[in-house]
């Protein structure tokens, strides 16, 4: 019965999915003679140029200069996050959010309805955020549960998994944190917080483009309704030059096949290295054979497996080891989660020591086609270069995956769980 369930599921999942099928049969996707930026602007995916990120790998730290920006905000802030709630780490900044409302500060915060199931270390500390729009904060949870929506249910897995902020037309920060208990603590405060990055920069152009998508998803979804001018601030430069190169998807629509494009893109211009920080690595037969592609070709592509706490979806990410290695993928795990006390929950792909992919976007088949998702791909070898130290750094004490151990891992699921995994996330 339990297969017969799972079966269920999948097929009902796998109908309303979109296909993954350019990753290795679209020609301009896959023309190895194009360089990825050439490529990428014959897609159409827009250039921006933005100063150098400032990094933050320690959730307080971000939190801190999260809460320093919209202290300093001088006509709105726009904020989302996957899993947005209310915790003890995190009460000081919703409690500034409230305060700068009243201040006359316009905030717009767009979450997700999965924040009031959070199923990660956060789920004991979870507080709805209604509350906020009786301070006047504009809040807009995407795609809330209900019985209809089970009817159709690549509709009910429809998540808005991306965080981003933009302040006043200037300040952009995207990445993988969100705006939970297990996101705003510090590195330093025990195994509930996660190991995660959020990129800050300057960037007129990002932030432009980023509130002019906003704007039309906005009134998509909710009654109320908000304009060009609503955002029409620009604050002035803060001095910091605008003038590293970057490529930057904003998919509100997996519909779109945005995604889909833009990695295989990335998987077929490579042409040296592919270091890849992912987590739960859930992939399709497509995106096994773009990897395998790339592979052939001569490129070198190393990724590190998390440890993560929640079994069943650390032996789905297990499950497609042995898949990865006939690949040719050179494959590293964390021996030991409570050793380590953090989950790593970074998104990060470097490539060929000059291009850097970071945003909400995980290497896997549901943030291809089941998921709202944000990426940045940086041009910049020093920006490179600086996050592969950071890669090496977390690498370091991580063990080599070979063939006789992905062959153990792969009796703790079996595929229908996998495929079910593959899909939920």
């Amino acid at each position: 019965m339990k297969k017969l369930i799972l079966i269920f599921l999948a097929v009902c999942l796998m109908t309303g999915c979109t296909s993954t099928s350019a990753l290795v049969d679209d020609a301009l996707v896959t023309d190895t003679s194009l360089a990825l930026d050439e490529k990428l602007t014959l897609l159409g995916f827009p250039e921006v140029h933005i100063s150098a990120p400032q990094a933050f790998f320690d959730g307080k730290a971000w939190m801190l200069r999260l809460m320093e920006i919209l202290e300093n905000a001088e006509d709105y802030v726009i904020l989302t996050s996957y899993l947005a709630s209310e915790s003890e780490s995190n009460r000081e900044f919703y409690d500034l959010l409230i305060r700068r409302a009243g201040e006359g500060l316009k905030i717009y915060l767009l979450m997700d309805s999965s924040s009031t199931f959070d199923m990660t270390r956060s789920r004991e500390y979870v507080r709805p955020l209604m509350k906020l729009r009786e301070h006047g904060i504009h809040v807009l949870e995407f795609n809330p549960f209900s019985i209809n929506r089970a009817i159709t249910p690549s509709r009910l897995f429809l998540r808005d998994h991306r965080k981003v902020l933009v302040a006043d037309g200037l300040y952009v920060a995207v990445g993988g944190m969100n705006i939970n208990h297990a996101s705003t603590l510090g590195l330093s405060e025990g195994s509930m917080a996660q190991r995660d990055s959020m990129f800050l920069m300057q960037s007129s152009s990002l932030a432009h483009l980023f509130v002019s998508q906003f704007i039309e998803f906005w009134n998509s979804y909710s009654w109320e309704s908000v304009d060009e001018s609503t955002f029409a601030y620009r604050a002035e430069g803060a001095g910091e030059a605008q003038d590293i190169r970057a490529f930057f998807i904003n998919q509100d629509d997996p519909s779109s096949g945005a995604d889909v494009k833009f990695l295989g893109s990335v998987l077929s211009s490579a042409r040296e290295e592919i270091l890849v920080l992912p987590f739960a690595p859930l992939e399709d037969e497509n995106t096994f054979e773009a990897m395998e592609n790339a592979v052939k070709r001569g490129v070198g592509i190393r990724m590190l497996l998390t440890n993560e706490p929640r079994e069943g979806l650390r032996n789905a990410s297990y499950y497609a080891a042995t898949r990865l290695l006939e690949n040719g993928v050179e494959l590293y795990y964390e021996p030991d989660v409570e050793e380590r006390q953090t989950l790593l929950h970074e998104k990060l792909m470097i490539i060929d020591n000059r291009w850097v992919m970071v945003g909400s976007f995980n290497l896997n088949y549901r943030s291809l086609v089941l998921a709202n998702e944000t990426i940045l791909l940086v041009d910049s070898p020093e920006f490179a270069a600086f996050m592969k130290q950071h890669f090496e750094e977390v690498l370091d004490g991580t063990v080599y995956v070979d063939e006789q151990t992905a062959e153990q891992w792969k009796k703790l699921s079996d595929d229908l769980a996998y495929m079910l995994k593959r899909m939920m996330g």
